[in-house]
């Protein structure tokens, strides 16, 4: 949800925890900072690196 300069987020809480939802959120504002501003980002801007495994990223909580 956005209105004018502000982006909120709302989550459900049996979803995703605090640090998922800080997680989307960064990835979400990192995607459209290299959409938005692609031209005015120098060549070597840092891609978003979360400090979880692959097998963290990609296993089924849930299973």
């Amino acid at each position: 949800l956005y209105f004018r300069n502000r982006i909120s987020v709302e989550i459900f809480h049996a979803l995703s925890d605090g640090a998922g939802a800080i997680w989307f959120f960064e990835t979400l504002i990192y995607h459209y900072m290299t959409i938005k501003y692609r031209e005015l980002l120098p060549e070597d801007f840092p891609y978003i690196s979360h400090k979880a495994s692959m097998s963290q990223k990609t296993a089924d909580s849930f299973e």
